[in-house]
């Protein structure tokens, strides 16, 4: 009699087991089709890298990649990029509360 409850608990936790994964597999397929926001698949080419640092000999050399590195984030990414108060916290949704052009340093 105890191997019959044996198994019997046995067929229960792997049911269990084939449910839960009935559940997870459809909602990680889901995930994985939706397309990446632009701010995570634009190459950016004004970026600092090891590459270039002999070409960065002063501050202002650098303060002036930096400033043609966000008019090309601007360029590429915010003017593309969706607004509206549903994006109201976007951080590359132009004019939205995560919106660093909205400050002044």
């Amino acid at each position: 009699m105890s191997n019959t409850k044996g198994i019997h608990s046995s067929l229960i936790l792997h049911g269990k087991i084939l449910l839960l994964l009935a559940m997870l597999v459809p909602g990680l397929s889901g995930c994985s089709s939706r397309d990446l926001p632009l701010s995570h698949t634009v190459a950016l080419t004004e970026e600092f890298s090891a590459e270039r640092a002999a070409d960065i000999d002063s501050f202002e050399a650098y303060l002036q990649l930096e400033d043609r590195l966000f008019a090309q984030l601007d360029e590429l990414v915010y003017s593309k990029g969706e607004t509206g108060p549903e994006h109201s916290l976007v951080r590359y949704s132009k004019g939205s509360l995560a919106d660093p052009s909205r400050r002044q340093p």
